[in-house]
């Protein structure tokens, strides 16, 4: 169903102001160019801002981030639902995971404001229509989860069961505090292989488990 929401979906209640300043989405098994979005300005092409998405703030910079520039950019969402989406284009487009598909996602971020059980979706699929014949086709999703004070690093997908979804969520159970800085966040997963799944926070690989649903050898729904 429809689009590719790189910013955080839609909340229930008021989520936490955020800012990107690079996101990148990469298959190993897709022949096609791998999306990577720098937020150097202008909005990244195919995508469409819903809300108020600010282009032009100030991003990560040198001397504190010695990998970018001096006057390095970034896109800021103001936490009322603002995202930018992009549609699909179509059945086993590039964006479809479906079993036996690696999945690597990776992120520069700076949340302002997150709350404790609060979950903040850096970039996602599905889960855009409420709509739908099925609202709950999260095909894969990163986010951020907070526990303990801390941004947690947070993998989502559902998998189709009898009566609608089986959810499997897997959480780091450290990450980094409110203090106002970037963060490169990054996950890599292989569909029907649940112990494959690998985390890092700012370079730092980070164990995690599994729950609500648990592990599972099933692929996500498309």
């Amino acid at each position: 169903v429809g689009t590719l929401p790189i910013s955080p979906c839609l909340p229930t209640s008021p989520m936490p102001l955020f800012r990107l300043a690079a996101l990148a989405l990469t298959s190993l098994s897709a022949a096609e160019t791998q999306p990577a979005w720098t937020f150097d300005g202008s909005l990244p092409e195919g995508a469409s801002a819903v809300g108020g998405v600010a282009l032009k703030q100030a991003g990560p910079r040198r001397p504190d981030y010695p990998r970018f520039d001096t006057q390095n950019i970034a896109t800021k969402f103001d936490g009322q639902g603002a995202r930018l989406e992009i549609n699909d284009s179509g059945a086993g487009s590039l964006f479809d995971f479906q079993n036996g598909d690696a999945l690597t996602l990776e992120a520069w971020v700076r949340p302002d404001g997150l709350r404790k059980g609060e979950n903040a979706t850096i970039i996602g699929k599905g889960r855009t229509n409420p709509k739908a014949a099925n609202p709950s086709n999260q095909n894969w999703a990163m986010r951020l989860r907070v526990l303990y004070d801390t941004a947690c690093l947070n993998f989502l997908f559902a998998s189709p069961a009898d009566k609608g979804v089986k959810w499997h969520r897997w959480t780091t159970p450290t990450g980094f505090p409110n203090d106002g800085r970037w963060h490169h966040v990054a996950i890599r997963y292989e569909f029907g292989k649940p112990d494959s799944i690998r985390g890092w926070i700012d370079g730092k690989e980070i164990k995690g488990s599994w729950d609500m649903d648990g592990a599972t050898t099933e692929g996500p729904i498309v």
